[in-house]
């Protein structure tokens, strides 16, 4: 392979040297901005501008003085590589925009280099020739000036708002590494579809669901799966929002963008759907997939090859209590409403062969101060904006349902209306709404409150799962309730509260963690999981650095993709979750390719950066799992290898508590431990003791997964292993706060 040999300018611009440590972010930077009509993306024009000014050595952005300064060092974050903070130059300038970071670089020898920015939003201009990020190219000898433009914008609220310009030296073959990381990719797909899976012997005396039917069960070694109506077993693997309009309403969504274009394609205003949803379904299975998640038009169900989900959406369902978006589930109304809607999704889809089940709703939560998170200080993470479920009935008029039961409940729990106020410390003689038990002098914060505002959730939640259950099982015996599609882990008692009264428990998850994530769940029962929601085009599969990257490092692009590949795989592998599905058909984002989750786009193309990679992984999902169903669990054997570790804290005082994770990497070689740690947020030296025993020490960098700053010890102890996979636990010390939790390491592949 071949690569672009870049010559010094004739002369270069008055501009700082750039300290140029390999795989570290520049340093020493010039900067200007935001450039005037630049509030959008980086246009073409602009980039062109600087372009044409930077040949001709005149630091101008057309016919304005870019006006370059020294970039502050308070602009650096410490920690890590030293990346630029973009959200420093908001505070400073109070404006969004386009800013233009310029510096030179002298190379002494001529050589290969990888220049990765970063940032998707941002252009790099080396020696007046435009780079795209993660180009490789060869520097001829001389000095040489790298212009970088980057906005402070965002499109989503959790945008990570970093630069990270980095030069990184590498050999030849280093820079063939996107080509070889697809080669890899697709031949291993290739052997995915060829291998032979393992026979899985089902234990047929663990199916949950109706017989003829899609169901679940258990093989005999306890790895769930879902059965087809000839009990044959499959690893379900879906995409959402299968429809004409190309959103996530299903029903309820309003023509778009891709309605004009499958419009125009198909015909359909004309001749029907049926054109369409063949060309729709094709391209479905070309991605790998065999299933069609939530919002799904019913054009698409009864389609030979492929399962179906739908949705009730019973939180929808009214009457609503007032000032919250939260339905009365104890009002006969509601539930007599929650009736007919299940009558008319449920009814009609009884006898489908096809149909795997019914969600509940989409990321509902069921508030309470107790389901509260806690940061790694042991600080509980609050929403001032939040009410439990018990303020809000107790906000209602005094003739609601909700709030009859509210009262109800806390005085069957206390014994009577004189116990309730002597528990909330509150002068109250008589029921009332909660404005007037503020008059009284109530306060949310109290403990007893508290504790009947947490009980009271759990309530709340089996009333709506109970009749959410029954009237799917009314209507339709046959098929699975596969749940809520949780955002979150509930609370312990919550998911209690739903395992009674749902065959399936359904979780919607977007970060980097989906394997070790479950263990956040606290299941009361074995009960099977299927992932409601992901995708990998978010700043935790993007940013977030992995122990081990290659040495001429990963684009956010190749990152994303490198780092959904081994989380799904380590997915397909968990016993207890038995499909997944990815988020969503159509989707175009035009300001910011990667962070479009569409495997196609509204113009009905694929969009290449999500779908050929992900062909390449579902390959691997049923015959892996298989696979791992045979291998037996042993006495861990730690052998030569790099291992990332994941570790997950409970803090001694705080119970329950999830308040922070971590991850890092260690390489066992010759059977030695090497004894510096890898990780991202961190630094550290790690020694194995006898009995597969880790002993950790080193310091927290940068605040990450809710993280703090700070030293922290760790001992880790790995007890079982299974294929690659070594589980066990860990006791630690962390800024001060002595916890305990699960210990997971992975040995690479």
């Amino acid at each position: 392979m071949t690569f672009p040999i870049i010559s010094p300018q004739v002369s270069a611009l008055d501009l700082p040297q750039l300290n140029a440590k390999p795989g570290m972010t520049l340093q020493g930077w010039a900067h200007s901005g935001p450039q005037p009509g630049s509030t959008a993306f980086i246009e073409k024009q602009l980039v062109e501008q600087v372009g044409e000014s930077l040949q001709k050595g005149q630091p101008m952005w057309k016919d304005i003085p870019m006006g370059f300064e020294p970039l502050s060092s308070e602009a650096y974050r410490e920690g890590g590589p030293g990346r630029i903070d973009l959200s420093w130059l908001y505070d400073i300038s109070g404006a969004k925009g386009t800013y233009v970071f310029a510096g030179n670089i002298d190379i002494s020898e001529k050589g290969h280099h990888r220049l990765i920015i970063d940032r998707l939003r941002a252009v790099a201009i080396l020696s007046g020739v435009r780079l795209e990020d993660g180009a490789v190219f060869e520097l001829e000898p001389g000095t040489h000036t790298l212009v970088v433009l980057a906005d402070n914008l965002a499109d989503y609220p959790w945008d990570l708002f970093y630069l990270q310009p980095r030069l990184i030296p590498c050999s030849s073959d280093a820079g063939a590494l996107v080509s070889s990381l697809s080669h890899h990719r697709a031949l291993s797909a290739k052997r995915a579809r060829e291998s032979a899976p393992a026979n899985i012997d089902i234990d047929y005396s663990s199916a949950i669901g109706q017989e003829g039917f899609v169901r679940a069960a258990k093989s005999y070694r306890g790895t769930w799966w879902f059965l087809d109506p000839a009990n044959r077993p499959f690893y379900y693997q879906g995409v959402t929002s299968v429809n004409r309009m190309g959103t996530q309403g299903g029903r309820r969504a309003l023509p778009g963008d891709h309605t004009v274009w499958v419009d125009k394609l198909h015909n359909y205003s004309e001749d029907g759907p049926e054109a369409y949803v063949q060309a729709t379904l094709k391209k479905i299975g070309d991605s790998g997939l065999n299933g069609l998640g939530s919002w799904t038009h019913p054009e698409f169900f009864e389609r030979e090859g492929f399962y179906t989900t739908d949705i009730i959406e019973a939180i929808r369902v009214y009457p609503h209590m007032k000032n919250s978006g939260w339905c009365d589930v104890f009002d006969p109304g509601w539930e007599k409403r929650v009736d007919e809607v299940a009558k008319a999704i449920c009814l009609p889809q009884k006898d489908s062969q096809w149909l795997l089940g019914y969600f509940t709703e989409n990321e509902i939560t069921f508030p309470a101060v107790g389901t509260m998170g806690y940061n790694i200080t042991g600080e509980p993470i609050y929403n001032d904006k939040a009410l439990s479920l018990l303020q809000v009935c107790l906000n209602q008029e005094p003739t609601a349902p909700g709030f009859q039961e509210a009262w109800r409940f806390c005085i069957a729990r206390h014994g009577d209306l004189a116990a309730v106020a002597k528990a909330w410390s509150v002068d109250a003689d008589q029921i009332m709404t909660l404005e007037e038990l503020k008059e009284k002098g109530f306060q949310a914060a109290q403990k007893n409150f508290v504790s009947d505002a947490h009980a009271f959730s759990v309530h709340f939640a089996e009333r709506f799962f109970k009749v959410c259950y029954e009237a799917i099982k009314r209507h339709d015996p046959n098929h699975l309730v596969i749940g809520c599609r949780w955002a979150g882990p509930p609370h312990p008692e919550v998911l209690a509260a739903e395992e009674k009264w749902t065959d399936v428990v359904s979780i919607n998850n977007y970060q980097d963690m989906l394997y070790e994530r479950m263990a956040e769940y606290e299941f009361s029962t074995d009960i099977p999981v299927i992932i409601g929601e992901y995708n990998w085009a978010d700043d935790g599969h993007m940013s977030i650095e992995l122990p081990f990257e290659p040495e001429a490092g990963l684009t956010l692009d190749e990152r994303r993709i490198y780092t959904g590949e081994r989380y799904l795989k380590k997915l397909f592998l968990h016993s207890r979750v038995a499909g997944w599905t990815w988020y969503r058909w159509v989707t175009t984002n035009r300001l910011r390719s990667f962070r479009n989750c569409g495997i196609i786009n509204h113009e009905d193309v694929f969009q290449t950066f999500n779908a050929e990679p992900l062909h390449a992984i579902t390959a691997h999902a049923h015959p892996s799992r298989a696979q791992w169903d045979h291998t037996p669990e042993v006495d861990a054997s730690l052998e030569d290898g790099d291992y990332t570790l994941h570790l997950q804290g409970s803090s001694a005082s705080e119970g329950k508590a999830r308040i922070g994770k971590v991850v890092c990497g260690f390489t066992i070689k010759d059977g030695q431990v090497a004894p510096s740690l890898s990780g991202y947020g961190l630094k550290g030296t790690v020694k194995l003791e006898s009995g597969f025993v880790l002993t950790i020490e080193g310091e927290f960098t940068e605040v990450v997964f809710r993280r703090g700053q700070g030293r922290f010890e760790m001992k880790v102890q790995l007890t079982q292993r299974k294929g690659d996979h070594f589980s066990g636990r860990h006791q630690s010390h962390w800024m001060g706060r002595d916890l305990s939790g699960i210990a997971s390491a992975w040995k690479n592949f």
